[in-house]
């Protein structure tokens, strides 16, 4: 989990590895686009505004790619590209040899945004190569951010996964029931995404 460590960590000092069943999501939130492959595999009991979806078969303790869907409070001063940097410096610091791409601006439907690429040659916590694409974008009430992750050195096909999956996302608005918002404001473990 460690981009949960990473991310979750920074911004709300606490991580929380219980797993709830079925919880409303609350808020605005980046809607990823359907992937029948992937399932929800997670909900954050103490905040429902994190899920994590995982292949089929898979599980947040063990799997091969991830996309991590996060709704983080707005604070004063507080920018996608600030978040992505915090992220950065958290896998940086906690994992030896770890590089980060330049934050690159991605606005989404005139919202500001910024993307970037983490690799961890060795995750310590378990031993794998891990790689994580992310995204963030400024809400009216918050920064949403969707992280794509590969535990390997990733191959062509994972960094077009990872592409598709931050470019073709959705922003979900504070009530927005509409199409992908609505389907995932509901949900279950073990929902396909």
């Amino acid at each position: 989990m460690f981009r949960i460590v990473a991310a979750v960590a920074l911004m709300t000092g606490s991580v929380a590895m219980s797993q709830a069943s079925s919880t409303e999501w609350q808020g605005e939130f980046l809607a990823p686009t359907a992937n029948a492959g992937m399932v929800l595999g997670w909900i954050n009991p103490r905040d429902p505004t994190m899920r994590e979806f995982v292949p089929r078969g898979e599980n947040v303790q063990s799997w091969t790619r991830m996309l991590t869907v996060q709704t983080l409070p707005w604070r004063m001063g507080l920018t996608p590209t600030g978040v992505l940097r915090m992220l950065a410096n958290g896998m940086e610091g906690a994992c030896a040899g770890a590089t980060s791409s330049p934050i690159e601006a991605t606005p989404l439907d005139g919202r500001d945004g910024a993307t970037i690429r983490v690799d961890c040659p060795r995750n310590p916590q378990t031993g794998k190569a891990e790689t994580m694409f992310a995204r963030a974008v400024q809400g009216d009430r918050s920064i949403t951010m969707v992280q794509a992750a590969m535990r390997r050195v990733p191959a062509a096909d994972d960094i077009a996964w990872a592409t598709k999956a931050l470019s073709s996302l959705s922003f979900c608005g504070e009530t927005d029931q509409s199409g992908r918002c609505g389907t995932l404001r509901g949900g279950a473990v073990g929902k396909p995404l």
